[in-house]
């Protein structure tokens, strides 16, 4: 009854922190947005952007992490929920699955290596603006951070017989659904299991109990090959697999407390204005004007859960000239035809595609950022790729027959 006590106590304190992760916390990055938002919006509306990594042509995405998000939001989908709360409602899930993996590890800690170890260890989660930016974030390396602490709980309890099955069925379904990659640093701690189990349990009931571990991730590997290879209609193995990585992540964690509060504030308040301005926008009629254009702002659009019903969202041209994401193709006689439909202006040399682009006459919304010590040194307004829209593009076009109405950051 303590231990279930003590469980909850800690749980609801480390929702706090999470729950306004949830609330507050801003997309830090449009591979976020690009490459998981906006697929799940196509899956659950038959609409988003898809970047060439979903193309049926490269296939470097797995479908098979996005599915699973669906479900969570089968239920609020089919009460009508506004698409924006259906972001808040998969964001405040993250938060409730985050607070309960740091609790199971931290309960592991306060058992194994004593109550001061568990206080700091639940001292530092809770005011850590790490944690704070990756526990809601809609990415594979937050599910990893998932399952890796429940693997490191698992790691941590007292029987090595019990522990065997959950660590590597853990750190495999991180691996699988989440982050592959990530299974590369459980090497050590599997070896290091399999060396204290073979001296402490019979050696046939040791490879038994890894022999389950293995069937169950492969169970999970098969699912994800099916979804996969059903979605791209070729046989895929976890996409993810396919790709080589470049780049290394560094976490670097906070130890000033002050300090991490004040970027977590800063970030809030300095760098929030791309998800506040969306909501701004009205919703309209069939009728009235609804195309809604981006320019440099398009690595800042936080997805298509912010844009209300009736609105479509294009790119106009900019000083970006990689390739932009282009739209999911959407087929009213086949259920979700872009996840195997090879889509036209793609490709992987991130060479610009100028069919992605709308022309600004088509606008009846644009949301642009006034860069105003950009513009003193521009000699002239007419042919520059991006204009100062606020003063330059209303009198320009003010002798069409729509009305041009622009959301400055």
């Amino acid at each position: 009854m303590k231990r279930w006590s003590l469980f909850l106590t800690m749980f609801f304190i480390n929702l706090i922190p999470r729950f306004l992760a949830a609330c507050y916390s801003i997309i830090h990055d449009c591979d976020e947005v690009y490459n998981y938002w906006e697929p799940l919006h196509y899956i659950l509306h038959d609409y988003g952007f898809q970047t060439w990594e979903y193309s049926g042509e490269y296939c470097i995405r797995s479908w098979f992490y996005i599915l699973l998000h669906s479900i969570i939001l089968v239920v609020p989908k089919s009460l009508g929920f506004r698409r924006i709360t259906e972001f808040f409602f998969i964001r405040f899930v993250f938060a409730i699955l985050c607070a309960l993996s740091e609790t199971g590890l931290c309960l592991s800690i306060v058992r194994i290596l004593g109550k001061e170890m568990g206080f700091f260890y639940f001292l530092f989660t809770i005011t850590s603006v790490g944690m704070f930016n990756a526990s809601t974030a809609f990415l594979p390396s937050t599910f990893t951070m998932y399952t890796s602490m429940l693997g490191l709980s698992a790691f941590l309890k007292s029987s090595i017989s019990e522990r065997i099955i959950e660590i590597i069925f853990w750190f495999f379904l991180g691996g699988i659904i989440g982050w592959p990659f990530s299974l590369i640093l459980t090497i050590p701690i599997i070896f290091y299991q399999f060396l204290i189990s073979i001296y402490s349990i019979p050696l046939k009931q040791v490879f038994l109990k890894y022999l389950k571990a293995v069937f169950l991730s492969v169970i999970i590997l098969v699912l994800a090959c099916l979804v996969d290879s059903l979605a791209y209609r070729k046989f895929q193995i976890v996409p993810y697999i396919s790709c080589i990585v470049r780049y290394i992540h560094i976490f670097v964690p906070a130890f000033v407390l002050v300090i991490s509060f004040l970027r977590v504030l800063l970030i809030i308040d300095a760098y929030s204005a791309h998800m506040s301005v969306y909501t701004k926008i009205p919703s309209v009629s069939d009728n009235f004007g609804n195309i809604l254009c981006i320019g440099k702002e398009w690595h800042r659009f936080p997805s298509s859960f912010f844009v209300p019903d009736n609105i479509s969202v294009k790119f106009i041209k900019s000083r970006f000239t990689g390739l932009l994401p282009g739209e999911f193709i959407s087929n009213k006689n086949e259920w979700r035809s872009g996840l195997w439909s090879i889509p036209s202006n793609m490709n992987d040399l991130n060479m610009e595609e100028w069919g992605k682009y709308t022309d600004i006459s088509q606008c009846d919304y644009l949301i642009d950022t006034d860069f105003s010590a950009r513009y003193s040194f521009e000699n002239s307004t007419e042919d520059i790729i991006e204009p100062r829209y606020h003063s330059f593009i209303i009198d320009r076009v003010s002798s069409t027959y729509y009305c041009l109405d622009h959301l400055m950051v």
